[in-house]
């Protein structure tokens, strides 16, 4: 009884110890360091300057100031260098009143050791904290240093000799009946994944081969087509007036009746093909002192439409 009695008590002095010392702690963090009748003050706090190559750590620069006396320029402490340290892209930024006329300005950067030796001291450059003082109205600069060097260490420490590492296992042995199995089947796979691969080159081949299986003649009627699509669309061609837009449809019956019908251009004017009459009817009323009008060229390019030939599919 007396015994558990004593247990009690040792347990509730230790958890009120442990809150008096949580609650000096937590006080000495937001306590400020900044001294009567001082304008601004800065200090880097690190977790810890011993790390290894390629480790991460933080570094964090507090900056207490009186806003009524000067500006602080925060970007002077973004753009701050840690060299041989480089940073990951990874910050905080924390901003706070820690009385009714101190603020604080906390920057909290991530670092790492890439180019720097194992084994090596560094001591990282002061920055150089700009601000502005308002009573001067002229910037200034108040260098901030860290208070110690870091070392810099591989991940097995400067003595790899003396660190334990499990042994080698045994040699395997060359074909053995698992390595034989895994062998064949392996040779096996390889030969379906070869097959596979070259059957769907085969199809892509052949289906690009459709795909390109045009005729000249066909790329000749896709040309006149557009063409004839572009004359029709008075946008396209807004410099030109019916009558020369009749021109040009003139000028691609001519060329069309050439390739395609293998009459010459003097036998175009007397032709035995009844559209081709009606398409020539129109045409020649350019050649007539009457005006023209949008719809006999769109009249003309309805008749020419009619005489191409239909292309056939090529993917069927």
């Amino acid at each position: 009884m007396e015994w558990t009695i004593r247990r009690g008590l040792t347990l509730i002095l230790g958890g009120l110890a442990s809150v008096v010392v949580a609650c000096s702690i937590s006080t000495a963090e937001v306590s400020p360091f900044l001294k009567p009748g001082v304008p601004i003050s800065a200090r880097i706090e690190v977790d810890d300057v011993a790390h290894f190559l390629g480790e991460r750590f933080t570094v964090t620069v507090v900056v207490q100031y009186r806003s009524e006396f000067v500006e602080l320029r925060t970007e002077s402490i973004q753009q701050a260098s840690f060299a041989p340290f480089e940073t990951t892209g990874h910050f905080e930024i924390n901003s706070s009143d820690l009385t009714d006329s101190v603020k604080e300005y906390r920057h909290v950067a991530e670092l790492r050791a890439i180019s720097a030796l194992p084994g090596h001291v560094y001591q990282p450059p002061s920055i150089p904290l700009e601000y502005v003082d308002h009573e001067s109205g002229n910037q200034r600069i108040l260098e901030v240093s860290f208070s110690q060097p870091f070392y810099v260490s591989t991940y097995y420490g400067n003595h790899a000799d003396k660190v334990p590492l499990r042994p080698l296992r045994g040699e395997l042995e060359m074909w053995s009946r698992q390595s034989k199995f895994f062998a064949g089947g392996s040779v096996l796979l390889f030969a379906v994944f070869l097959g596979f691969v070259t059957r769907w080159s085969l199809e892509a081949r052949e289906a690009t081969r459709r795909s390109r299986s045009v005729t000249d003649d066909d790329l000749q009627v896709l040309k006149l087509q557009q063409s004839l699509t572009d004359l029709a669309d008075r946008t396209v061609h807004s410099d030109l007036d019916s009558r020369m837009r009749l021109k040009e449809v003139e000028v691609l019956a001519i060329k069309f009746c050439q390739d395609f019908l293998n009459c010459k251009p003097r036998d175009f004017w007397r032709p035995s093909n009844t559209r081709l009459e009606s398409l020539v009817g129109i045409l020649e009323r350019r050649y007539d002192g009457n005006e023209l009008e949008h719809v006999d060229v769109e009249r003309a390019i309805q008749i020419f439409r009619q005489l191409l030939p239909v292309l056939k599919d090529k993917h069927g």
